[in-house]
């Protein structure tokens, strides 16, 4: 018998992103291109000097350079200092805090500490409905761009998702880029900072990334040791694949497990994350034991529902920054493979030395390892990247 929707519980709050990057190739190759307002893009020491010097501004300093954009100007603005040490970014930034202690310079560390680029782009439209949506971009110093559009929902259906999902990459924006798809902005967008940076627009796309974490009323079960639950499963792979759920549920189960991709050991019980680099697709699912443990916590109702919404809101932030950080890394990586002769042989060694030296923990005390162990290896397998950290040879 096949799984319906209605078997499905309903979503309750869902945080997706669509991540696409681009590697600038005059950033990476040439940087000798590089204009000058933006060299410290091309220098450790400069780019660890203007981080610092910008991370902790409040509004927009006259110190942080800007890019023209339209009618404006898009700040390269540094992520705030209170973010980088209090979330996914803090296994790089504590880590420079702990050494300046000490007396030690660890300015490597930050280029793994992306610019951000806010884009006012914030509204989509699909089915006639007006969506809102956070666009923004991540340039790392070592050559690339991830472009990021971010959409929350609540209360919707699995129908309505799995409906929706392939739409939200089809369709337009409303504002400023009219008649552009998120791909097409992206790529437009990456080619003008490529050109603003050195003239040239030399760029090289990626596949976009689809993440999807989301809370549900009633729990989905997973158990990888036990027989899996037949409407959770189907469920979650009908929406990783945006598929008929009929369809997928009338599938056996190395069908359903090929959709679904990498099992990744969650941080808590009951914690689900799937990751399948063929589809391009992850899907991350909090520990409902984890979410009544934190409605515990809080006496009034709505105290209670604002903390468990910050939680997950946390958790979604973290793993998107996680992606674009492995993703980056990984794309660089591609690049100094296959065109190393056409790379200065310091700046290559300079990053493959330092990416292992992060990827590998050195930097990172235990607490904070968590992405760099049991995230990391599983993800970075799958895409390629151990194998590059281990092989690459300069």
């Amino acid at each position: 018998m096949s799984v319906r929707y209605e078997d499905l519980p309903l979503i309750t709050d869902v945080h997706i992103l669509f991540m696409k990057p681009f590697l600038l190739k005059d950033l990476i190759k040439e940087p000798s291109k590089i204009k000058p307002e933006y060299s410290f893009l091309t220098s450790i020491d400069e780019y660890s000097h203007y981080y610092e010097k910008n991370e902790k501004s409040s509004s927009n300093s006259l110190m942080s350079v800007k890019i023209p954009y339209i009618n404006q100007e898009l700040y390269l603005r540094p992520l705030k200092l209170k973010e980088t040490l209090n979330s996914y970014w803090k296994s790089f930034r504590i880590p420079i805090k702990i050494n300046e202690v000490s007396g030690q310079k660890r300015n490597h560390l930050f280029q793994l500490l992306p610019l951000k680029i806010t884009i006012p782009i914030d509204s989509l439209r699909v089915n006639n409905m007006d969506f809102k949506i956070k666009t923004f971009a991540y340039l790392f110093p070592f050559g690339i761009c991830c472009l990021n559009m971010k959409i929350r929902l609540y209360k919707k259906s699995f129908k309505e998702l799995i409906d929706l999902i392939p739409k939200f990459k089809k369709a337009v924006f409303i504002n400023r880029e009219k008649e552009k798809t998120f791909a097409k902005f992206s790529s437009d967008f990456c080619e003008r900072l490529s050109q603003c940076l050195s003239s040239s627009g030399n760029i090289i796309p990626s596949d976009m990334h689809t993440s999807i974490c989301l809370t549900t009323s009633d729990q989905l079960h997973y158990d990888p040791k036990l027989r899996w639950d037949r409407v959770s499963i189907s469920g979650m792979a009908a929406l990783m694949s945006s598929s008929v759920l009929a369809n997928v549920s009338s599938m056996n189960e190395d069908e359903k497990r090929a959709i679904l991709g990498e099992d990744v050991k969650g941080r808590r019980d009951g914690e689900i994350l799937f990751f399948n680099h063929q589809t391009h697709t992850s899907f991350l699912y909090p520990s409902h034991a984890w979410i009544s443990a934190l409605r515990r916590e809080k006496d009034d109702i709505i105290d209670s529902a604002r903390l468990v919404e910050r939680k997950i809101k946390c958790m979604s932030d973290n793993y998107q920054s996680f992606l674009n950080v492995i993703f980056a890394v990984n794309d660089c990586f591609e690049y100094i493979q296959f065109h190393k002769n056409e790379i200065e042989t310091i700046k290559c060694k300079t990053i493959v030395e330092y990416f292992i030296d992060i990827f590998a923990g050195n930097s990172l005390p235990e607490k904070n390892s968590f992405y760099f162990k049991k995230r990391f290896d599983p993800i970075s397998k799958s895409i390629g990247l151990s194998d590059k950290l281990v092989n690459i040879d300069t």
